[in-house]
């Protein structure tokens, strides 16, 4: 397969996955390990960081240009409680995220596509459980700093390749209380700092790691663009179906996830 070609593909599942409740790690793990059991892959999309970090900054530039409005007013005087709302909820993924680092546990997942098939299934779990959120929500501005701390634990867990960082923050969000658009747009707020965090991680590693980047220019070019054009697109979509109350629909999307990713793995 033509390396542009793959780079688009993943630019594709990036986009869409990172911010539609299906975990993109672990979709791009399973393509990535699909790429190599089958012979179509390349050392240069499973092992070169600079791609997969290319990749996410494309996704959060989205989310910045998306939501641009709202982050300038959150930086007015009026609205710095939902900056520390922000700082507080992502304390969680802070925490976990040095942890997994220092102990290399999401490198080590990322190679086990069994585990990451249960991680889908929980992500189904999580999203059911969301359709228990009350109707009537809190605004964002109006919550409190336990419930910033508890969507943030959400998003901890979604550091796990598998777990979606998007599905398990918005239905935190929502089953304890907040509206479903707030749910939405904070889960978004979190993301920030959140990929741009993960991002900064990956590119320090780039000095020591695999960095043929002049050669694959062409590849590093086309997955950024797809990436940043479908992850605004994923956003609005994502928006349109809470409104819709469609969200937890997505549960049945990880089932059918989990169980291609068990056929990828029992195929010789």
């Amino acid at each position: 397969m033509d390396e542009i070609l793959k780079a688009i593909i993943l630019g594709i599942v990036q986009g869409l996955t990172e911010f539609l409740p299906v975990s993109s790690s672990g979709h791009l793990a399973v393509i990535e390990y699909a790429f190599e059991k089958f012979g179509g892959g390349s050392e240069f999309f499973t092992e070169n960081i600079f791609f997969d970090v290319t990749m996410h900054f494309a996704s959060v530039l989205a989310v910045i240009l998306f939501f641009r409005k709202r982050i300038i007013d959150i930086f007015r005087q009026g609205n710095r409680r939902i900056l520390l709302l922000i700082v507080v909820g992502s304390i969680p993924a802070g925490i976990a995220g040095g942890l997994f680092s220092k102990l290399e546990t999401i490198e080590s997942i990322k190679t086990m596509p069994v585990i990451i098939g249960v991680c889908f299934l929980i992500t189904a779990a999580l999203l059911k459980l969301s359709d228990y959120g009350r109707e009537a929500g809190v605004e964002l501005r109006a919550t409190g700093f336990g419930r910033s701390l508890l969507v943030g634990t959400g998003q901890a867990i979604g550091i796990l390749p598998g777990v979606s960082r998007s599905g398990s923050t918005i239905s935190v969000g929502l089953l304890t209380g907040l509206k479903r658009e707030d749910a939405v747009t904070f889960s978004f707020f979190l993301a920030i700092p959140a990929i741009l965090g993960a991002t900064a991680v990956e590119a320090m590693k780039l000095a020591s790691g695999r960095n043929d980047v002049a050669s694959h220019a062409p590849a590093i070019i086309a997955g950024f663009v797809v990436s940043f054009v479908v992850s605004l697109v994923a956003i609005k979509l994502l928006l349109i179906i809470v409104r819709l109350k469609k969200f937890s629909l997505f549960a049945y999307y990880c089932l059918v996830a989990a169980a291609a990713t068990f056929v990828v793995v029992l195929i010789k």
